[in-house]
């Protein structure tokens, strides 16, 4: 199947993967960097590559007119390590309300892009009595939309539709 065709005036018009390709290619062009090519490939090494840096999730409470310490749910993961599809990295910093769990207490982030724009990504703690974290989320440039978590069987702690930030992206 052709993902791509050719439009009247001899541009070409992007479907499905390639145009986020496409408009992350126009994007870093746009700042100054140098001209990057699209990606080709919606599978391996290339696809991953997007997952590397430091991904921020920053869910607020909701207010409830009251003082409060909670400030919601604050987790930042370091990608730095790509394989094939696979991507790995660690958590850098985890506070849920006004509780901080130290970073040690987490095992290896590791994750998958095996089929853009869906990403994979499992949390995994140092107790093995404790269930990982599984997010299911769709790639969009800088962020990463959570369509689904888990712990084990129960709901995980990243709500539909928030959402994790590359470092440096305006909220």
């Amino acid at each position: 199947m052709n993902v791509n065709m050719t439009r009247q005036d001899g541009g070409t018009k992007f479907r499905g993967p390639h145009r986020l390709a496409h408009a992350m290619a126009l994007c870093f062009s746009a700042c100054g960097t140098e001209p990057v090519q699209p990606i080709q490939s919606v599978a391996g090494v290339q696809a991953a590559d997007i997952m590397v840096g430091r991904w921020e999730h920053v869910r607020s409470h909701r207010p409830t007119g009251e003082p409060s310490l909670n400030a919601g749910l604050i987790a930042v993961i370091d990608v730095d390590s790509v394989a094939d599809v696979r991507f790995s990295g660690r958590v850098s910093l985890w506070f849920a309300g006004d509780v901080g769990v130290p970073v040690d207490a987490f095992g290896p982030v590791s994750g998958s892009v095996a089929d853009l724009p869906r990403v994979t990504l499992l949390i995994t703690m140092k107790d093995p009595l404790i269930p990982a974290i599984e997010v299911s989320g769709e790639l969009r440039t800088d962020s990463i939309s959570v369509r689904g978590s888990w712990r084990g069987t129960e709901p995980g702690p990243f709500a539909l539709g928030s959402a994790f930030l590359r470092a440096g992206t305006k909220r």
